[in-house]
């Protein structure tokens, strides 16, 4: 996969970051990469980054075949609202959606 992003993204993101964050959407099961940009998109928010913000995720061929089962980006934004209707991120654990706050 490829990512090209503006630094609004790498402002706060490392590569690794970033990385890890296009693996953790892609292992919950989201195939289509307009999504994985959108969850990448809404991390950077989640971490307060005031510069402007793009991103595109590129697939390429044969990464269906390591896609995983899962709700995709759709599950991890259920689980936020989930959330933080619930009062925020106490109770119950992390489900690897939220952001660090610093």
């Amino acid at each position: 996969m490829l990512l090209l992003a503006c630094d609004g993204v790498w402002d706060v993101c490392e590569n690794e970051e970033a990385g890890q964050i296009l693996k953790e959407v892609l292992n919950d099961g989201e195939t289509r990469m307009a999504l994985v940009a959108e969850e990448l998109l809404d991390q950077c928010l989640f971490r307060y980054s005031k510069d402007n913000i793009s991103a595109v995720v590129v697939g390429f061929e044969g990464m269906a075949r390591h896609a995983k089962e899962g709700e995709g980006v759709e599950g991890r934004r259920r689980r936020r609202q989930q959330q933080e209707e619930g009062g925020g991120r106490g109770g119950s654990g992390g489900s690897g959606d939220e952001a660090e706050s610093s």
